[in-house]
């Protein structure tokens, strides 16, 4: 039997052979072994023979004696076997599943702040300046780096060539309602756009925005790891290991600060563009 999951947690193999001289009453011969790559690349090792202790496992569970440290070949109520391996690969790999589900939501919230911090001016001429402006297109949103190209001349001037020129009319129009306050001109061919200076004024109130975006991503970030709280405590009281559990939590903590520490330092080198003049 193998159980793998991402190569993280992961459950490489469980071995058993069963003696026909044994009694029916008496666990039979059992040789388990199982591996765990953690996400921290740390690797465990498990050894099992005759029934013995499965580390993790509370095996005085008397409430389901099959699952819990019981047995299911008639062995000693309260050992662990066969079964409590694959159980117990089973719950690791539950959780590992809500720690990427985790993981990949606040990726997401991460990447919001990257996409809004993008649209914030920093008083010098760049592609990325543009990267957020879409361009109505025959009636769909659409990207307008998908329908122009986009380079800067004089350090100073966006010039935005349409690969159709029927759009150039939206493409300025697009510009000059999205929430940076430039101001577009339009030669029949090109979107021409100046890139003026930020004053001391305007340099304040977008280091402003950028904090709260900061502050927002923060939030989302808390409230993800707030839900997995929730559904960590809802496994362990449906019966998993309690040691297990408080683990994960450890985990979801490290990842929680983790991705804070990435939002502050973003927040951090987009003020820092801003007020550099």
């Amino acid at each position: 039997m193998a159980i793998t999951y991402n190569g993280r947690h992961c459950y490489t193999g469980i071995h058993h052979t069963q003696t026909t001289t044994a009694p029916a009453t008496t666990a039979p011969a059992t040789t388990a072994t199982a591996t765990w790559r953690r996400r921290t690349k740390r690797t465990v090792g498990v050894s099992c023979l005759a029934w013995g202790t499965v580390r993790g496992r509370k095996n005085n569970n008397k409430k389901n004696n099959n699952i819990k440290g019981g047995t299911n070949w008639g062995g000693v109520v309260g050992a662990a076997g066969p079964r409590d391996f694959v159980v117990f690969a089973v719950e690791v790999e539950a959780l590992d599943e809500l720690e990427m589900e985790t993981m990949e939501r606040m990726e997401k919230a991460t990447e919001k702040l990257g996409e809004n911090l993008q649209t914030i001016r920093t008083g010098r001429a760049t592609p990325a300046l543009l990267e957020g402006v879409m361009v109505d297109y025959y009636g769909a949103p659409t990207p307008i780096k998908s329908l122009a190209s986009i380079t800067v001349q004089d350090g100073a001037n966006i010039v935005v060539q349409p690969f159709d020129k029927s759009c150039l009319g939206d493409v300025e129009k697009a510009v000059r309602d999205s929430d940076l306050g430039l101001s577009p001109t339009n030669d029949g061919s090109i979107v021409r756009i100046n890139v003026p200076q930020l004053t001391e004024e305007r340099r304040k109130e977008m280091v402003k925005v950028v904090s709260k975006f900061g502050e927002e991503s923060k939030v989302a970030i808390r409230n993800i790891r707030r839900d997995c709280k929730k559904t960590i405590d809802k496994y362990q009281k449906d019966g998993l290991s309690e040691d297990l559990c408080k683990d994960k939590e450890q985990d979801i903590q490290t990842l929680t600060d983790d991705f804070v520490k990435k939002i502050d330092e973003a927040v951090k080198a987009k003020e820092k563009e801003i007020t550099k003049v």
